[in-house]
């Protein structure tokens, strides 16, 4: 392949990305199954199932979904290898910052045909969508990674309760779909916590199944297990996959016809926290979300609702609060999707890009060829 024309105009640096000390809040929250299935089938599950050779659906033992608020103090750009700009590597350059929310759904990915139901059998995390309020990141994310980012403004604060959280995320957007209206900032997330567990719960008196936890003992060996989970993971070489594996559908249009794509593939890349400390638990009963699907927002809150509201409370399971290492890296072309009438060099698939996570080490045995990147 030809080296890419890198320039300032376009704000992208390339992974692998490291973010030391970032500060998380996760939310467990109920997802409908059948939209799930339809975005695997709008993004995943392209052409014919015989021709491509696995499909993707949602994950029917765990209908839920992670909505993770993250806050990154330092970004840092961990390639020496390509030269950026005046021939300086990107990793020598300096740091951003920005906030981030976003949505991970699990899919499972399974085979079709024979052994391939359960050699290609795997889970992974779709991200519907991402929200950062730092250009470069969005515009890397959505050219080089092919995920979903979105730029908005994200507001973070302490909430009104002692400990409590509070968050708010604007999009640029249109209040209606009528040919008249202005695009504006609009929100359309709010979230808001109680008091980290142990306390007692500000809207029931009813104890969330969290409480069982809320020992600062117990909390101290969540963090301890989440260590040597990682610490096994490196040990085992790949056969405890730990890590959140990324699926996405990267595609270009086409200049002439832009409704048509001329590059479609599903890519992979691996999000990895590790060094998990300041384990915070919440009482879900406190926990406050809303989605507002005013407007042009209203496809994506179909992920959770067929209701058409102003504003939409979502379910939530569990909520907990964390500070940890995040790696992200390993991009994978998973599968190229034949294009019609492609003028494009297609490049091959990369051997055992499929494979089941738990098969990877034995793969290595097998063909023993490096991986390549994206």
């Amino acid at each position: 392949m030809p080296q890419y024309a890198q320039s300032v105009a376009n704000q992208q640096t390339p992974p692998p990305y490291h973010f030391p000390d970032i500060a998380a809040k996760a939310f467990l929250i109920d997802v409908r199954m059948d939209t799930v299935q339809s975005y695997c089938d709008t993004f995943f599950n392209l052409g014919k199932a015989e021709e491509r050779g696995f499909v993707y659906g949602p994950l029917a033992v765990f209908p839920y979904a992670l909505l993770m608020v993250i806050r990154y103090p330092m970004m840092l750009n961990a390639n020496r290898t390509v030269l950026g700009y005046r021939g300086l590597p990107f990793a020598d350059r300096g740091y951003a910052s920005q906030n981030e929310v976003f949505l991970a759904v699990p899919v499972l990915r399974r085979g079709v045909g024979g052994a391939r139901v359960l050699l290609d059998l795997s889970v992974e995390w779709a991200l519907p969508f991402i929200v950062v309020n730092n250009s470069t990141s969005a515009f890397s994310g959505r050219e080089i990674l092919g995920l979903k980012k979105l730029w908005g403004e994200i507001d973070l604060g302490t909430g009104i309760y002692p400990g409590g959280f509070s968050a708010e995320v604007r999009l640029p957007g249109w209040p209606s779909l009528d040919p008249d209206a202005v695009q504006t900032m609009m929100s359309f997330v709010t979230i808001e916590t109680g008091t980290p567990l142990p306390s007692v719960g500000r809207r029931s008196a009813v104890a969330s199944p969290w409480t069982a936890l809320q020992s600062p003992l117990i909390l101290k060996a969540f963090e301890l297990a989440a260590q040597l989970f990682d610490g096994a993971n490196t040990l085992a070489n790949g056969f405890i996959p730990n890590p959140m594996r990324l699926v996405s559908l990267k595609q270009f249009r086409d200049a002439a016809d832009p409704h048509r794509a001329i590059y479609q593939a599903l890519v992979s890349a691996r999000s990895r926290y590790y060094d998990v400390h300041q384990l915070q638990l919440y009482n879900e009963q406190d926990v406050s979300i809303v989605i507002h699907p005013q407007g042009s927002f209203s496809e994506i809150a179909q992920l959770f609702t067929d209701q058409t509201n102003a504003a939409i409370p979502l379910s939530v399971q569990a909520a907990f609060a964390f500070r940890a290492n995040l790696d992200f890296d390993e991009m994978r072309t998973l599968h190229t999707f034949k294009v019609d009438d492609d003028v494009c060099v297609q490049q091959p698939n990369q051997p055992g890009a499929m494979l089941s996570p738990n098969l990877a080490p034995l793969w290595g045995l097998i063909d023993p060829q490096p991986r390549l990147s994206a």
